[in-house]
């Protein structure tokens, strides 16, 4: 306990260090004469470091390694504050990294010696009930949503963990359990406020002149402006939400294998108003999964793919918790305990093709993976398969309406790769958790979809999130060479000067 307390302390004054080296550079940046002028020009506030409130307003990212010192943190009050602090940043500081946060789960959002929009304080809903759509203000987390909607007995597509936020989860496409039935969370997103790189505030749907804009929102990331309000379409809940784990004990090899190669199989039978995670557990002899049902059924028996769900074989059948449960304060919950912010390497990334069948080479290699880590090397560590299907891989597979890539609607599962270190363990552990990370990433990259694949000595190496990883000859996140120019053109005209550049960038043409 003693020894855990002196590394806490140490901690706290490694920080407190290094808010006081970026206090004393403040004073030197190209900006500071200026920010007395932009502190009252706004309705919300301007969080310097040596402001009380500072170290608690840092300290928003879900990633606690991702936790920088900026130079200022402009907590915005609404969309006119958000286009003064653009503008302020075009005016006196275009030299300096200038960041939004966001919901805080992009490694993007909280960096040293930078300029900080928080929308923290954006976090309003409504509901329209007769149009059935609700509107979020750009900084509001999932939970917010779901606590407006949970009334009626509405949803939409949005992520399993309440404390996500909302722009980055739509912006980069979103998914949950809802989107096999009603598709991607940008398949849902119909218009928004954006703050434009010239601090102008416009709105963007379908029917105005901003519906190229739409279009670029849709997949595109923060390319083009920042989002203070996001609308989306909801939809009546089915009346019966059910969900649960069902874990195998597969201690070797070959038990396990039996149950992957079950499971994938099941999901070509999967009717849409299933959803479910398969998880590859660090040095764990089991195979969790997490199943979601919409329907009529009123229990797991009068649904054939839960019962097949339950006798995938492995040795025995460790738990089935699948049963009746509310949607906003259940089901949308129930991955919480393991999704709770720590220090950790993650990436998301595609998986094989619809209609294929894993082969036994990836599992084999994947389970000889995680089977093999060391628990006393990393704190934790998983794979996880999400499986896609249904209206995600229908909807808008043309880039009509969305700048989603072809290669993920044609996926057969998202991937999540997760290691999880301690900070008691200092360098040593963050070290094996970003080796497991890359190791993990590297087998997975082997079986992405056939135009999205690239070579394991690509995986990122370095410091950087290992989920921001370039695509080699289309430019990023799986972009076609085609897709990939449309929004690089749509760049040029919205943010020529590429002052909106710390995210998944795509350059002006």
């Amino acid at each position: 306990m003693g020894n855990s307390t002196s590394i806490q302390d140490a901690l706290a004054k490694q920080a407190e260090d290094k808010r006081s080296a970026v206090n004393d550079k403040l004073p030197s940046t190209s900006f500071y004469e200026k920010i007395a002028e932009l502190k009252a020009s706004l309705v919300g506030k301007v969080l310097l470091p040596d402001d009380a409130e500072y170290m608690e307003a840092r300290a928003r990212p879900w990633n606690q390694d991702q936790r920088g010192f900026p130079y200022m943190i402009v907590r915005v009050a609404n969309s006119e504050d958000v286009g003064k602090a653009v503008k302020f940043v075009r005016a006196h500081a275009g030299e300096t990294i200038f960041c939004v946060a966001c919901g805080c789960h992009s490694s993007r959002s909280m960096v040293d010696d930078s300029i900080v929009i928080d929308l923290v304080n954006l976090n309003h809903s409504s509901l329209d009930l007769e149009n059935k759509l609700v509107s979020v203000g750009g900084g509001s987390y999932l939970k917010v949503v779901d606590e407006t909607l949970a009334p009626h007995n509405l949803g939409t597509t949005v992520g399993t963990y309440p404390l996500t936020g909302v722009g980055g989860l739509t912006l980069a496409g979103g998914y949950g359990w809802l989107a096999r039935q009603y598709g991607m969370t940008v398949d849902n997103f119909v218009e928004a406020e954006v703050v434009l790189a010239d601090g102008t505030v416009v709105v963007a749907n379908d029917e105005n002149d901003y519906r190229d804009l739409m279009w670029g929102l849709r997949g595109g990331g923060g390319n083009f402006g920042i989002v203070t309000r996001f609308t989306f379409r909801v939809h009546q809940l089915p009346p019966v939400c059910m969900g649960g784990d069902i874990v195998y004990l597969a201690p070797t090899i070959a038990s396990a294998k039996e149950v992957v190669k079950k499971f994938d199989e099941l999901y070509q039978e999967l009717p849409n108003e299933i959803a479910v995670g398969l998880v590859f557990p660090a040095g764990a002899p089991v195979v969790p999964m997490t199943w979601a049902y919409f329907g009529s059924a009123k229990t797991p028996q009068e649904v054939p793919e839960l019962v097949k769900a339950s006798n995938l074989g492995g040795w025995i059948t460790l738990a089935n918790t699948i049963q009746p449960l509310s949607y906003h304060s259940g089901l949308q919950t129930i991955l919480s305990p393991h999704q709770s912010s720590n220090f950790n390497y993650h990436s998301v990334s595609p998986l094989g093709n619809q209609n294929e069948h894993l082969s036994e080479e990836f599992i084999q290699t994947l389970l000889e993976f995680t089977r093999g880590s060391k628990a006393s090397e990393i704190s934790g560590a998983a794979v996880i398969l999400l499986a896609i299907g249904g209206n995600v891989t229908t909807a808008d597979v043309d880039n009509q309406k969305t700048a989603i890539p072809p290669p993920i609607r044609k996926a057969k599962y998202f991937v999540l790769v997760e290691a999880i270190w301690n900070p008691e363990q200092g360098q040593t552990g963050k070290n094996a958790a970003r080796d497991w990370a890359r190791k993990a990433l590297s087998i997975v990259a082997k079986y992405r979809p056939g135009d999205m694949r690239y070579a394991p000595d690509e995986v990122n190496t370095g410091e950087k999130p290992i989920g921001d990883l370039a695509f080699k000859g289309e430019g990023i996140a799986g972009y076609t060479p085609e897709l990939h120019a449309r929004l690089g053109k749509l760049k040029t005209k919205y943010d020529p000067e590429n002052l909106f550049r710390m995210n998944v960038n795509i350059t002006p043409s």
